[in-house]
């Protein structure tokens, strides 16, 4: 971004480090510099929504998921799209469409474990208890390893309120503790 602060690539590139590192404001800044370059990339769009609903801000996080998806809807990363789009709904309690778009991510190729944790938290809290001890036993086989710190440490979610709600609801879905 140093050598070229206008090419909405680099801008995005940093914005999803910026996510990482759990810096969301600079990670805002940076992908709607992205965007503001290239109003229809759409992984800015699924970017900036992952910022803004893992930062505290769900709501404003869902038109700009919807955008990505209508921007690219044969994209190899669709059902991160969908994810996201999960994240957001669970974050703001609107669990059912939560549950829906958590499940529509796993007919996507490319499943990754956040997709099976959004979905057993969410299923959990709509006490479907059977089905959110089976996602999690998705979860389980698709990564073994996983337990309350894996998701606390690779889940870049800096709002506190949000981490404690997805925590809640997969400890009652049936995910442990590593200690």
């Amino acid at each position: 971004v140093q050598l070229d602060g206008q090419d909405a690539f680099n801008r995005y590139a940093l914005g999803r480090a910026l996510i990482l590192k759990r810096q969301h404001d600079s990670a805002v800044f940076e992908l709607r510099k992205a965007i503001e370059l290239d109003p229809s990339f759409a992984q800015a769009h699924y970017a900036l929504a992952m910022a803004l609903a893992t930062g505290g801000h769900p709501q404003e996080a869902l038109p700009h998921i919807e955008l990505a998806m209508r921007l690219s809807p044969q994209d190899p990363y669709f059902g991160q799209f969908l994810v996201r789009r999960a994240e957001a709904c669970f974050f703001l309690g609107r669990l059912e469409e939560a549950v829906e778009a958590a499940e529509s991510s796993l007919r996507e190729p490319n499943v990754q474990w956040s997709r099976w944790a959004i979905l057993a938290a969410a299923q959990a809290h709509l006490g479907r208890l059977p089905q959110a001890r089976a996602s999690v036993e998705a979860l389980h086989q698709m990564r073994p390893d996983i337990d309350f710190e894996f998701v606390r440490d690779y889940w870049p979610i800096a709002d506190a309120n949000a981490i404690d709600y997805l925590m809640d609801g997969l400890q009652k879905a049936g995910l442990r503790s590593s200690s």
